[in-house]
């Protein structure tokens, strides 16, 4: 859901290749969160062979309810570590993902 808020509009092999899985591996999760009523796919009007996954109004407000608790959730990590702390975190955990990409292929 997360993917399909940051790019909106984006197909299902889209998402799949930014999630770094199958676009088949993809359709599963893709069927529930329709079925839940938390993304639709849409057909794009410039090609009508390419599905487009939108979130819907209810999808929308989970991913901003979610947020809302993740943010409060790393409050407390931000005020420990600081800027500048937080900032040399994220480039190593950057590293690490890098790392184990590189060692799974």
């Amino acid at each position: 859901m997360a993917l399909v808020s940051a790019n909106p509009g984006s197909s299902q092999a889209d998402l799949a290749a930014m999630a770094g899985i199958t676009s088949p591996s993809l359709v599963g999760i893709i069927d529930d969160l329709e079925k839940r009523d938390l993304l639709s796919r849409e057909r794009s009007r410039e090609d009508r062979r390419r599905n487009m996954l939108v979130l819907t109004s209810k999808g929308e407000k989970l991913m901003r309810d979610l947020f809302a608790t993740v943010t409060e959730i790393e409050q407390p990590i931000r005020d420990a570590l600081g800027p500048k702390d937080l900032a040399l975190l994220a480039g190593l955990l950057d590293r690490a993902v890098e790392a184990v990409t590189k060692a799974a292929k």
